[in-house]
């Protein structure tokens, strides 16, 4: 039960979390469980690229050139 009070270790464990599965869907062009990943109105940006909202992000994983 919570007591209101914050819990340092549950949120660092729930960003590093968060931030493993960004990589891993990235990575792995799961486009749908990358964009899930965001809120609706989300910016994606990388250098000069911005992408507004779930289904830009979405789409725009497919066109990722291999690394």
């Amino acid at each position: 039960m919570s007591d209101g009070r914050a819990d340092p270790v549950a949120d660092e464990l729930a960003i590093r979390r968060l931030l493993a599965e960004y990589c891993h869907a990235y990575d792995d062009k799961r486009a749908d469980d990358f964009a899930a990943l965001f809120t609706e109105d989300a910016e994606f940006r990388v250098f000069d690229q911005v992408r507004k909202g779930r289904t830009e992000i979405h789409d725009h994983i497919g066109v990722q050139s291999p690394g």
